[in-house]
């Protein structure tokens, strides 16, 4: 049982970091079993998915559940994933710069949508899509989609500004938007079917993968650590699992491994 409240702070660098190919080769030569150090042997990012069980804010090293299709070098190939709704399966097909598209089951007013759809939920209803391409610049649009009418586009529409997709919480009824935005997190809600500013947080997360909210306190799981948001008082910080060790050797900053370090 992984408890979130087991876990310690540590450095902010420790999001989206990797482990030096030297550093993974003295561990498998002094025989030191990776997960015992808390990271996965040879895998750029370990996602890491908060959840909560028994009221109890749980997390766990979750798989990206993209899969490959065709040559993802190419516009015939990317990634692919199925999102589960009571009006059926939403189908995203992403090749990423090359583009992509949103395969809509019947009754939801459109065939397909183009372009890089990475989530799709239903709130009150409506289905809710997110199309968000991160290349070069990242721009987020997101789309509702109702029986019998045309698809409308309530989010991002026109606006040139850097807005990256991070996830989506329910509360009190309410939807809101965890988006990064100029290279500061944003929250947005939702009233009367336009996303409203919330507030800006003075921090910058890369891999969400997915985002969690008690108390008031929001649970965002990322690369090898999760990151902790007071959405009141604004007040964030950065937890890990890892040891000293692994820790050291991700926020180290051009400095060549060197075994005596951690001898």
């Amino acid at each position: 049982m992984n408890k979130v409240e087991n876990m310690k702070p540590c450095a902010y660098r420790v999001d989206d970091k990797h482990y030096s190919s030297a550093f993974l080769d003295w561990c498998e030569s002094q025989g030191v079993d990776c997960r015992e150090l808390g990271f996965l042997k040879n895998q750029y990012r370990d996602l890491y998915e908060v959840f909560i069980e028994e009221d109890i804010l749980m997390y766990r090293i979750k798989e990206d559940d993209w899969e490959e299709f065709g040559d993802s070098f190419s516009i015939f190939g990317g990634d692919r994933k199925s999102f589960y709704t009571k009006y059926g399966v939403f189908t995203s097909r992403d090749a990423g710069e090359w583009g992509g598209s949103l395969y809509c089951p019947d009754g939801v007013g459109v065939d397909y949508l183009s372009g890089n759809f990475v989530d799709v939920f239903v709130h009150k209803d409506k289905v809710y899509a997110i199309d968000c391409c991160r290349h070069m610049w990242c721009h987020t649009e997101i789309y509702v989609l109702e029986p019998d009418k045309e698809p409308k586009i309530i989010f991002g529409e026109g606006d040139p500004a850097y807005i990256e997709y991070k996830g989506y919480w329910i509360q009190e009824d309410q939807l809101f938007l965890l988006v990064m935005e100029e290279h500061r997190l944003c929250v947005y809600v939702l009233k009367e079917d336009e996303f409203c500013l919330y507030r800006k947080y003075d921090y910058c997360l890369y891999d969400v993968r997915n985002v969690v909210v008690q108390n008031r306190i929001l649970y965002a799981g990322l690369s090898k650590s999760i990151f902790k948001l007071d959405l009141d008082t604004g007040e964030g910080e950065m937890l890990t699992d890892l040891n000293a060790f692994a820790q050291w050797e991700l926020v180290r900053e051009d400095v060549a491994f060197n075994s005596t370090t951690i001898e």
